[in-house]
């Protein structure tokens, strides 16, 4: 608005050539900022409104941001699997759809308070939306996000044109120095605030570890809570209980078969390979390091368990579950020759000197942690000739659960008994 009015009063430059001038701006700073999701998302949507005001034609804010999230997985495909392209969607959604009703509820003639309420209900309906995908992707929750958008985002204001100002100003020294200071000091703050409310105690709910399943069944629900106390749909509330009694019923029903049963898994660790068996309520974790991410530990609590052990590191970890029997491999300089015959043979850290030269092959299930890549997983198994059954790829599947694997084991051959 800042550049239009400049721009189009001041200078009295055309309506087109204006528009133009900003666009350009615009995208150049998108360029400057990285490109991220969320920033071609507010340009593309705001480069279409644009365009439409040019042509004199009517946009819808759906549309917009319909036509912006086509474009943006037109160009990259692999965008909707990126957590900051769905969060900044979602959000964007809440905003256009849950903020005008959500705002309509409360009414003040004071100005301040309106702003104040204005802006709560802006942060309520942006978190209200991505709250699914922050448990899901995240595992947490900020408790505090409230005053921490009220006291945050009307300083970012401040923030971003005193930024577009400074690359403005980039070719006078003197100005850009002069803008340079408190902008810096501005930034110190808001990034001082932050870093004080994330202090607070209580500032994060933590241990939220949602399936897909729970995360599609958790955006429904609030999806049909905003229909139905919001714009009052009796259908949309009647669907809102039944969805919280499936999802309910779900989630009893895997308290109580995890009660009865077991697990037995391989996560993803960012080039590690924590694992953890579970048996009942009991369960065991080990990793080939200390700072293990994710933690299996805190996993398995979450899903119950009342005794929990961890297992001190080790070079090669020998684990006994349903008659089967796995070897957990974490050092590179282990010769898999000397390794007693197992089931299945789970290689934690890169050993990819001993993968293709036919030393392993005598074990049927291979597992390939996370220090593996996809390409290296694909190139294994181009080599040896074995498929996804029986050489498994952390990389690739994101966490692997052995308790249930079909290892096509040969029956044991019939004895007649003795006869006297």
């Amino acid at each position: 608005m800042m550049c239009s009015w400049l721009l189009l009063t001041v200078l009295k430059v055309p309506r087109k050539s204006a528009t133009l001038g900003i666009l350009l701006l615009l995208w150049a700073y998108a360029l400057l900022t990285g490109l991220s999701p969320s920033v071609v998302r507010a340009s593309g949507m705001f480069s279409l409104a644009a365009a439409g005001k040019l042509w004199n034609r009517q946009t819808s804010s759906y549309n917009l941001m319909s036509a912006a999230a086509f474009l943006q997985i037109w160009f990259d495909s692999r965008l909707p699997a990126q957590p900051g392209f769905l969060l900044s969607y979602a959000a964007v959604l809440g905003i256009l759809f849950m903020h005008p009703r959500l705002f309509s509820l409360c009414y003040t003639r004071h100005k301040w308070l309106d702003k104040a309420w204005e802006l709560t209900s802006l942060s309520l309906s942006a978190q209200w939306f991505t709250l699914p995908l922050v448990l899901y992707f995240f595992h947490s929750f900020p408790i505090y996000f409230l005053p921490a958008n009220l006291l945050v985002v009307p300083l970012s204001g401040p923030a971003l044109i005193g930024s577009l100002l400074l690359c403005a100003l980039n070719f006078i020294p003197p100005l850009a120095q002069l803008f340079a200071y408190p902008l810096s000091w501005l930034l110190m703050g808001i990034n001082q605030l932050t870093l004080w409310v994330s202090a607070l105690p209580f500032a994060q709910s933590t241990g939220w570890y949602w399936t897909l399943g729970d995360g599609l069944l958790a955006a429904v629900f609030m999806l049909l809570v905003v229909l139905g106390w919001l714009i009052y749909h009796p259908l949309a509330r009647k669907g809102a209980v039944a969805v919280l009694v499936i999802w309910y019923c779900l989630n009893l029903t895997n308290r109580l078969t995890q009660f009865v049963g077991g697990d037995f898994r391989i996560y993803e660790g960012y080039g590690r390979s924590p694992a953890a068996l579970r048996l009942g309520t009991t369960a065991w974790v080990w990793s080939d390091s200390i700072d293990a991410f994710p933690n299996p530990a805190e996993h398995m609590q979450q899903e119950g368990v009342r005794h929990l052990h961890r297992i001190q590191q080790t070079g090669v970890l020998r684990v006994r579950w349903r008659n089967n029997t796995a070897l957990w491999v974490a050092y590179p300089s282990t010769n898999v020759n000397r390794l007693p015959d197992a089931d299945v043979l789970i290689l934690s850290r890169k050993i990819r000197g001993q993968v293709w030269d036919g030393s392993i092959h005598r074990y049927p299930v291979w597992v390939l942690g996370s220090g593996y890549n996809l390409y290296f997983c694909h190139q294994t198994r181009l080599r040896t000739g074995r498929g996804r059954h029986n050489c498994r790829c952390v990389a690739e599947e994101g966490a692997i659960n052995l308790w249930n694997i079909n290892l096509l084991k040969p029956k044991p051959k019939p004895e007649l008994a003795a006869s006297y």
